[in-house]
């Protein structure tokens, strides 16, 4: 307890993948050798970062821009993970749930 505070804790399952395991599928899939996960999440060394993916991609005109993007081997305009994330989902190549993205050199 803290100043008579209880912390609330949950517990959730997450599937874990190291980043550059992450990057390696991408260039595969999607011929893109431009993706980097650290670049594109500004990514810290010795940290973690969630995603939940369920293959649900927004329609709005941005986001459908750059899915063209990766589906033509080039980098996404915004924050690419999440999306790359989600079209694996949406190939079969990953499944849906939650994902911890561990970032270490």
């Amino acid at each position: 307890m803290f100043g008579g505070k209880q912390m609330k804790i949950k517990q959730q399952t997450y599937n874990v993948v190291d980043y550059d395991e992450l990057d390696n599928v991408v260039h595969s899939v999607f011929k893109s050798n431009n993706f980097c996960f650290v670049a594109d999440q500004e990514a810290r060394n010795d940290s973690c970062y969630s995603f939940y993916v369920d293959g649900n991609i927004d329609d709005d005109e941005y986001t459908q821009q750059d899915v063209q993007r990766i589906l033509d081997g080039k980098t996404p305009n915004a924050f690419g993970a999440q999306l790359y994330l989600d079209l694996l989902c949406i190939e079969g190549h990953i499944k849906s749930g939650h994902y911890l993205v561990k970032v270490g050199w």
